[in-house]
C-alpha cells in the first residue's frame, strides 16, 4: 500500500466573488523507498498538490489519505497531529531560527512533541549524523553555507522519524555542488525507506528520481516511472 494517496482531489479558493481553481481533480500516490519529483512551472498547481499531501489544507473535492487516514475526516487539531507525526517538511528558504544553534533547530519539532531535553538532543544528533552535519551541531545558521543550512533543515524534518518527507524547491537557492549533496542525502533517505516527494522546476534533479509527476494547468499531465538498472 502507498503511504500517501491523492484520490481525484481538487482545491478551490474563493477570492471575492471569484473562484480560483488551484488544482483540478488529480490522483497520485507516494510509496515508501521512492523519491518522487513533482515538476511544473509556477502556478501549475504543484505546490497545492504538496500542501494537500502535507495536511496543510483540505481538498475541496476528492480524498487525501495519509497512512490509511482520510484527512477529510479530521478536525484541525487531529490534522496537526497527523502532520507532526507522519510528515517532515523541507523548504527552499531553510526556515532556521537565527539565534538557535543547528542542534537546537533540529530539536524543535521533538520539543513540540513533548520530548524531554535529553531524548530530543539524542534524536536530533542522530538526525544530524544521517546528513553528515553532526560536526556543525553548535554552529549558528549564519555560520553555515546554504547547502549546510539545507542539510540541517533536512535533519530537522528527519528528527521525528516521519515516514513521509515533502520538499518544496529544496535546491532552488543552491549552487550545483550543494544541490548535488542535498539530493544525495535525500536519495539515501528514500533508499532507507522514506517516501520522498520534491516539488521543483529544477531539471538538475531528474537523475535522482524514481518517478516524475508533471503538473501543468492545475492538473497532473503525465507520470514517468524511471527504470533503474
Amino acid at each position: 500500500m502507498p503511504i500517501a494517496q491523492v484520490i481525484q482531489a481538487s482545491k478551490e479558493f474563493k477570492s471575492g466573488d471569484s473562484i480560483i481553481v488551484a488544482l483540478k481533480p488529480s490522483s497520485m500516490e507516494l510509496e515508501t523507498g521512492k523519491l518522487t519529483l513533482i515538476i511544473g512551472p509556477s502556478g501549475s498547481g504543484k505546490t497545492t498538490l504538496l500542501s494537500l499531501m502535507g495536511c496543510v489544507i483540505y481538498p475541496t473535492t476528492g480524498e487525501v489519505v495519509i497512512d490509511g487516514v482520510r484527512t477529510s475526516t479530521l478536525n484541525a487539531n487531529k490534522m496537526a497531529h497527523l502532520r507532526l507525526n507522519k510528515i517532515g517538511f523541507v523548504f527552499q528558504q531553510f526556515n532556521l531560527i537565527a539565534p538557535l544553534s543547528a542542534e537546537q533547530n533540529v530539536m524543535l519539532p521533538l520539543t513540540l512533541m513533548g520530548k524531554g531535553q535529553a531524548e530530543a538532543r539524542k534524536k536530533a544528533r542522530e538526525a544530524m549524523e544521517k546528513v553528515n552535519m553532526l560536526h556543525r551541531a553548535k554552529s549558528l545558521p549564519k555560520m553555515l553555507s546554504g547547502g549546510e543550512q539545507q542539510r540541517i533543515s533536512i535533519a530537522r524534518a528527519l528528527a521525528t522519524d516521519p515516514p513521509i518527507m515533502l520538499c518544496d524547491e529544496p535546491t532552488a537557492s543552491l549552487d550545483t555542488e550543494s544541490a548535488h549533496t542535498v539530493m544525495e542525502e535525500l536519495k539515501m533517505l528514500a533508499n532507507e525507506g522514506k517516501a520522498i516527494a520534491i516539488v521543483t522546476h529544477d531539471m538538475r534533479l531528474k537523475p535522482y528520481a524514481d518517478e516524475i509527476i508533471y503538473v501543468s494547468g492545475g492538473e497532473i499531465s503525465k507520470n514517468e516511472i524511471i527504470q533503474t538498472i
